[in-house]
């Protein structure tokens, strides 16, 4: 799994964020065994989606399904971990995102 900047703030932040998706080993045999083959795996990285502030804003309407998997208590702990690190410098870039990308053919 890739390490989304903003879930290392949340406890089990990256724990809860992994057990969202099957592990990859699985994801590749369920394939394979249908037939597929995989061509390529690596990441690719999602450019910046604009300031520390800016993706704070987004984050606190709660558009991510990971954040109905947390606590009321480990929400309010992310949340306050986040906006002390935002505050520091609203204005800097927020980090781009990476993430696995695996691509199957068809033989």
């Amino acid at each position: 799994m890739p390490r989304i900047w903003w879930l290392e703030h949340f406890p089990r932040g990256l724990e809860v964020d992994a057990s969202l998706f099957q592990p990859l080993h699985e994801v590749i045999e369920t394939f394979t065994s249908a037939g597929w083959r995989v061509a390529s795996f690596g990441t690719v990285t999602e450019p910046s989606s604009g300031t520390l502030g800016d993706m704070l804003e987004r984050l606190r309407l709660r558009t991510h399904s990971v954040f109905a998997y947390f606590t009321p208590d480990e929400l309010e702990t992310g949340f306050r971990r986040l906006e002390q690190v935002v505050a520091a410098d609203p204005g800097a870039p927020a980090p781009a995102d990476p993430a696995p990308l695996l691509t199957l053919e068809r033989p």
